[in-house]
């Protein structure tokens, strides 16, 4: 091993002396090459000066005891004296180390440690340096940083070496400072010379570069060249240049934006006062500085195409969830606004509507911090609305709200409204952690849409004249989950899992469904009345209160012809539930009587349902009808034929 080597490798050797591990005794013995050396090479009056000394050896374990001199720069002896050394291993090697400590009382260049190992005559000597602090000076850290760990392209980019030093500041050597692009080559160097006249302090020296190149993990280099070198290095990355203009003031008149211009950087609210607007061309993309916004009681007009949407998000760099405010209309005076084919990326809120109707369509709102679209005391439509990774989709309060052909994905919540009404369509709900839809005293039309991946499909409570249809919901705990609500119904729709709960709910009516819910389909309780009619579902885990029903109803259609297969009109159909007729009905010109609906079981409580007789009896003056009288299963809907 080269002494170069064991002088890199003798501090950690002697770091690791405390943890010995005890040789095995073999013969012959035979020492290697020996290295000494001290922590550093200059030191200042006073400081203590520890000389490292290390053997290597084989065989069995020699004598230990090693003899340190020190010597002037005249070459007359300081002090000696004989230490018994430890004995230590790294990987396969075995080594003696001793350490000998000398308090620096004069100055002097050229200071002389010799350490020799008594039984093999091994040795070596090590040469160092002691200064006053007036007459040296040496640099102990050096700290680089930049004053951003991104930049854009374009701009000037600043590196910091902070130097911490002992001695006189006045000596400080040159600071060099090497910028290289991410393939190593590189882009720019400089010189600077450190100034400063204090004892034992830190200085800065700083290096500019004006970036002309984009990409990630550039680097800059400082080094100090002076006594006791040392180096460190930054990294940063560097992206598209952001803005190109910046837009910061009250619009006025009738401004309009060029697409030349664009990217646009706003850094102070943009208001639009009444009778004033603003046109932002397709393919504009506007950021914003934190805690700014677009504010709307005249007109707004951001009108893109699906190749060229127009773009409104954050300037920080990277973006995060609620960067800016995000676009507030205000009041009827914004209601000739128009945003198509728009994007809205990391506001507070993508949108507000108080008291405000624009014409809203195709837009995209992704990780807000608060509301995608947040609509007060409005009537709006919204058409092709995407909301994706924010905390709530929409929220509605005391508004006429319709909603069609949209999305809404990896929200907290998806939709809440609050004392609103209107129609949702053609919609999907997808992937929420919380509630799909929300509905508190409020009444909606919900048609062919679908809410899957949630934790619960639709809430509603206290509402009232609501009506699902068509609409798919696949639940991990409730599919629905109303409280004291009324006149509800629910048509055709498939609930796939969760539970549908029912508390305190009165006339409710689910009709044609299918439920494949568990661990629970039904569960009805608090007061609650509900009807399921012509539905496919497995009674076994329906779970009714004491207080509370649940019938089970089903379709009764009767067809009657003559023996050639004629239909027979007129024919009185009389129903018998439970030995009590009700009033008969007569077959139309076809033979039929249609959408009889007769109940088959109730549910009131724990324990088993109770049944229901059910019996028709078919009756036409001058016709002797076959089986006329039957007792019918109506656990399913059926079709009954007489001849």
């Amino acid at each position: 091993m080269g002494r170069s080597l064991l002088r890199t490798l003798l501090a950690l050797i002697l770091l690791l002396a405390g943890t010995m591990v005890p040789m095995t005794v073999q013969a012959p013995v035979k020492a290697g090459t020996a290295v000494i050396s001290t922590d550093k090479t200059d030191y200042f009056i006073g400081e203590v000066v520890q000389a490292n000394f290390s053997v290597e050896w084989t065989g069995g374990l020699p004598p230990s005891p090693t003899t340190f001199e020190w010597y002037t720069p005249a070459d007359v002896s300081i002090f000696k004296e004989t230490l018994d050394a430890f004995s230590y291993e790294i990987g396969n090697k075995n080594y003696l180390g001793a350490l000998s400590n000398w308090p620096s009382n004069m100055t002097g260049t050229g200071f002389r440690v010799k350490g020799i190992h008594n039984y093999s005559t091994e040795f070596d000597e090590f040469y160092f340096n002691v200064s006053h602090y007036s007459d040296a000076v040496y640099v102990d850290n050096l700290t680089l940083t930049l004053n951003s760990n991104f930049y854009e392209n374009g701009t000037t980019a600043k590196a910091t070496a902070n130097l911490t030093f002992l001695g006189n500041g006045s000596y400080l050597d040159n600071v060099s400072f090497v910028w290289n692009y991410p393939n190593g080559s590189e882009a720019f160097n400089e010189m600077k010379t450190p100034i400063s006249v204090d004892t034992n302090g830190s200085v800065e020296v700083c290096s500019y570069w004006t970036i002309d190149f984009e990409g990630i993990n550039f680097e800059v280099v400082a080094s100090y060249l002076g006594v006791a070198p040392m180096s460190d290095t930054a990294y940063f990355d560097v992206i598209p240049q952001r803005v190109r203009t910046w837009k910061n003031q009250t619009v006025s008149n009738n401004e309009v934006w060029n697409l030349t211009d664009s990217p646009f950087g706003v850094c102070n609210n943009i208001t639009i006062d009444l009778l004033d607007s603003l046109t932002i061309p397709a393919g504009s993309t506007v950021r914003f500085c934190p805690d700014t916004g677009i504010f709307v009681r005249g007109t707004l007009r951001m009108e893109g195409f699906s190749t060229s949407n127009i773009t409104l998000t954050s300037y920080s760099y990277p973006a995060g969830r609620g960067d800016w405010k995000g676009v507030f209309f205000e009041d009827s005076g914004s209601d000739g606004s128009v945003l198509n084919n728009v994007k809205v990326n990391f506001s507070q809120q993508g949108i507000m509507l108080n008291r405000a109707s624009p014409n809203l369509a195709n837009i995209t709102i992704a990780n807000s911090s608060s509301t995608g679209i947040d609509a007060f005391q409005t009537t709006i439509f919204l058409s092709g609305i995407v909301i994706i990774d924010s905390v709530q989709g929409i929220y509605s309060m005391e508004s006429t709200l319709d909603l069609s052909d949209s999305e809404i994905l990896r929200c907290d919540d998806g939709v809440v409204v609050d004392q609103s009404d209107g129609t949702f369509e053609r919609s999907q709900i997808y992937a929420i952690s919380g509630r799909g839809i929300w509905a508190r005293s409020s009444s909606l039309t919900i048609r062919d849409s679908v809410i899957s991946v949630v934790d619960t499909g639709l809430i509603l409570e206290g509402s009232r004249d609501f009506l699902v249809e068509g609409v798919t919901i696949d639940a991990d705990v409730y599919a629905l989950w109303t409280l004291s609500s009324t006149n509800l119904t629910f048509s055709q729709d498939a609930f796939s899992s969760g539970v549908l709960s029912f508390t305190a709910t009165d006339d409710t009516l689910v009709v044609n469904s299918t439920i494949t819910s568990s661990p629970e389909n039904f569960r009805v309780r608090g007061g609650s009345t509900v009807t399921a009619l012509n539905c496919s579902f497995d009674d076994a885990p329906v779970v009714v209160t004491s207080g509370s029903w649940l019938f089970v109803q089903n379709f009764l259609d009767v067809h009657v012809f003559d023996t050639d297969g004629q239909p027979l009109s007129g024919a009185s159909v009389e129903l018998i539930l439970d030995s009590t007729p009700i009033l008969p009905v007569y077959t139309d010109s076809g033979g039929w009587v249609r959408w009889q609906v007769l109940l088959y079981e109730t549910f009131t409580g724990p324990g088993n349902p109770t049944y229901t007789s059910n019996q028709v009896n078919v009756t036409l003056d001058g016709y002797n009808i076959t089986n006329n009288f039957r007792t019918l299963d109506m656990s399913i809907s059926r079709i009954e034929n007489f001849e």
